[in-house]
Formats: structure tokens, sequence, C-alpha cells
């Protein structure tokens, strides 16, 4: 078994330890994964195209803990670090995938992935009271989604839904209102549950 993907394997235990919040069990999948990113340096040539997604995955890992644990601007440092990490993947992609093969991941997982932890850098800014800077952020990923993926996609409700937080943040409660029923309309038409967001723990697979 390839121990790179131990990494992803990992951000998926967490997301569903975040179902039942056990911090305790996230926190030792991220000590895990920090001692794998260690040994992972010393791995051969073929891993370097996919040590951002190592690192990204890590960074996840320590922004769920923190956001658990409400340290919200540990957490958004975190999933900001993880969106660096990443930033340059998409203008690499074609490198990348020469070094990797035919079977590396698709483009879009690196955009969905960039996406996800800039939608988390604007929630936590959100519930530190920095609802403008993450009205901001929401509303770059809505725009991409839109399009991207169009409006009735699950991805794009999600967006909605965190600028709808954005707005509250911001006392505009009429505006917060419509869009939170316009996330909903999207929910309903792709059969999520109206409770979906953009979730602790559930970055694409990098």
């Amino acid at each position: 078994v390839d121990p790179g993907r131990l990494f992803s394997l990992y951000d998926e235990l967490a997301q569903i330890d975040t179902t039942t919040e056990d911090i305790d069990g996230i926190e030792r999948l991220a000590r895990n994964a920090h001692g794998l990113l260690i040994q992972s340096r010393s791995w051969s040539a073929h891993a370097d195209p996919f040590r951002a997604g190592f690192q990204s995955d890590v960074d996840n890992l320590d922004g769920i803990v923190r956001e658990l644990r409400d340290q919200y601007a540990d957490a958004e440092a975190a999933y900001r670090h993880a969106r660096q990490a990443l930033a340059d993947g998409p203008d690499r992609y074609d490198t990348m995938v020469k070094e990797a093969g035919e079977n590396f991941l698709p483009r879009e997982e690196i955009e969905r992935a960039l996406e996800y932890f800039q939608l988390n850098e604007a929630r936590m800014k959100v519930l530190q009271g920095r609802a403008l800077e993450g009205e901001v952020d929401a509303r770059e990923v809505l725009l991409h989604r839109l399009q991207r993926l169009g409006k009735y996609h699950e991805e794009t409700g999600i967006a909605v839904a965190v600028l709808a937080q954005a707005m509250s943040g911001e006392g505009r409660n009429e505006d917060a209102e419509k869009l939170t029923r316009a996330a909903l309309d999207i929910y309903h038409s792709v059969r999520l549950p109206d409770d979906s967001t953009v979730g602790r723990g559930s970055s694409p697979t990098v």
C-alpha cells in the first residue's frame, strides 16, 4: 500500500469523527499525520508531485482540531496554510502529471480543494467578527463555482450557505435570509439535507 494514501485516509477518518466531535480522536489522527509528513521527506522523488497535497491534508487536520476547540484564529491560519500549499497546483498541473503519471488526480480536484479551504477561511473570519472579509472570500468561491458548475450543484449551494453566514455576521439579515432560501432550493434540487454546509474534515482528496 502506498503510504502517501494514509494522508487522505486520516482526513476521511477525521470527517467521520467530526460527526461526534471526537476531538481526541482527531488529534490522534493529526499527530499520526504530522509523523508521516516527517517520514515523507525521506521518500523518493516519485512522491514530489504529491508533497503539497500531503501538507494540505495535515494542515486541514490541524484546522479541524482548532475549529472544534473554538480556536478560530488558529483554524483560519491552518486552512490558509493548506490553501497556500496547493496554490500553484493548477499552474504546475501539466508538470506534475508528467512526473506522477496518468493516474494523477484531475485538475478539478485541486481547484475544489483550493475553494474548500478558502470557504473554511471565510467561515473562520465570520466567527471572529470579520464578516466583511469572509464575504469577499465566499463571493469569490461562489463566482468560480457558478462559472464552473452552474447554480444547481451541491458545491454551489455550500458556497451560497457560507455567503449567507457572512451576511448574517454583518447584520444583513434580509440578505442572509434570501441566500439561505437559495441554498435550500439548491440542496433540495440535488437531494441534500437542509443542514449541509462546507463541513469540517470534508476536504477533497489531494
